[in-house]
């Protein structure tokens, strides 16, 4: 936008130097003339971007979760297709049961023969012909094979994966017959019921942005087309300034000290747009600073307009 203006500038000189012939054409005149308005340009676009701040590094951002099966077996169903909405509750994927149905019956048939050795135990005791270590032994055995079942029921439910949330499953390799490993994963599910439209902004340009501001976003999807929202919050925090608790020495690169920017995310007014875009669609975003210069507002909405009619021109941005 910057350059569309230098430009629009030097156009505008020529026409009074050499067309219209309104400023005597000196090369001491021109040379003033032409370095005191890119100047003004830029002292102009400064105080617009201070208070109007825009960043065409937007994206869209969905959690992902990684479904992990707790037990290991062989998937001997799929029950999703990628792309595909898919409802909360509804089942992913199933492993071999088999196995753990086999174990729980024999803990089963463990558990009811412990408990009749538990009562005769007891009736002995009762009567004083057997010894009453007997009976709490056979108590031991009894709530030892209790909780082994209950592990074996939680490992048979297992067996069948079901999603987290509304959403789907995409780049799915999972087929019956693959073997699922114990707690690795085994596909990755992308939930529909969250989604988080942010942009990256320079630190300096965030100064009089605060959570409730006006905004305009344009996506790169959709060019020609600006959809309204709000800012609804402000991470004033880089990734690159935290330090982990085993790395408590910060590093850097021979580029010197990162230029680190913060995320601010927003609201968009079109809520069934927002639950449409998918992950990493990006774009720009512009903020109308309530607490800024109003005026300035107009050239950046103008400034981000001329971003997303441009990708018609530059649809790979």
């Amino acid at each position: 936008m910057i350059m569309a203006m230098i430009a629009a500038y030097l156009v505008l000189l020529h026409l009074l130097f050499n067309v219209f012939k309104v400023v005597k054409a000196s090369g001491r005149n021109q040379i003033i003339v032409t370095i005191a308005g890119c100047i003004g340009i830029f002292m102009f676009w400064y105080v617009v971007t201070y208070n109007q701040p825009q960043s065409n590094q937007l994206l869209v951002y969905r959690t992902t979760v990684q479904m992990v099966p707790r037990v290991a077996g062989r998937v001997i169903e799929v029950n999703v297709e990628r792309n595909t909405p898919i409802n909360k509750g509804d089942v992913l994927f199933k492993l071999d049961p088999r196995a753990y149905q086999y174990k729980l019956d024999r803990l089963n048939a463990e558990l009811e023969l412990a408990k009749i050795r538990l009562n005769q135990a007891t009736i002995l005791a009762e009567r004083n012909s057997g010894p009453l270590v007997d009976v709490q032994r056979r108590e031991a055995e009894v709530n030892s094979l209790e909780a082994q079942v209950d592990s074996a029921e939680l490992d048979l439910a297992e067996t069948v994966v079901y999603a987290p949330s509304n959403g789907y499953v995409t780049a799915m390799l999972l087929q019956p017959g693959f073997v699922a490993t114990q707690f690795r994963p085994a596909l990755t599910f992308i939930d529909t019921d969250n989604v988080y439209v942010g942009a990256a902004f320079k630190q300096q340009s965030l100064q009089l942005a605060q959570v409730g501001d006006p905004a305009e976003i344009a996506l790169d999807r959709y060019p020609g087309r600006i959809f309204s929202g709000t800012v609804s919050r402000i991470t004033e925090a880089s990734g690159s300034g935290i330090l982990a608790a085993n790395s408590p020495v910060p590093t850097f690169t021979e580029q010197g000290t990162p230029h680190a920017r913060f995320f601010v995310q927003f609201k968009l007014d079109n809520a069934d747009l927002a639950q449409s875009l998918p992950p990493g669609a990006s774009g720009a975003a512009a903020i109308y600073s309530s607490k800024g210069i109003q005026q300035t507002s107009m050239i950046r909405r103008v400034a981000i307009r001329f971003y997303t009619f441009f990708n018609y021109i530059l649809p790979d941005g």
